[in-house]
């Protein structure tokens, strides 16, 4: 039986939904990875942009990788975002990780 008893907090959330997107993402067919590769490579630069952000570093652009490395991508992005998290624990991150959330359900969504 699978738990759907919604995680805690933001991070908890973020954490999960990052996760489950990740391992979907790895899952799937190159063909049917090469059509959601945009999506995901903007989703990791909007989690890489508000890692910057909440840091006060400056955003930087990501590298454009193939298609296989983009569920990467997205986890490592989504994991220096929680990282940050864990350290800041502001509202400002965890608004920012509520709407990361919601991405990453829309991405498994298109799948």
């Amino acid at each position: 039986m699978i738990d759907s008893t919604p995680p805690a907090g933001a991070a908890d959330a973020f954490a999960v939904e990052l996760h489950r997107t990740v391992d979907l993402l790895r899952s799937l067919s190159p063909a049917r990875l090469a059509g959601l590769a945009e999506p995901v490579r903007t989703a990791a630069q909007e989690f890489a942009d508000a890692a910057a952000d909440a840091a006060g570093d400056v955003r930087r652009s990501l590298p454009v990788l193939p298609p296989r490395a983009v569920p990467d991508q997205l986890a490592v992005t989504g994991q220096d975002l929680l990282e940050l998290a864990g350290s800041a624990g502001s509202a400002p991150v965890d608004a920012v990780l509520r709407q990361g959330v919601e991405r990453l359900r829309a991405l498994r969504r298109a799948t």
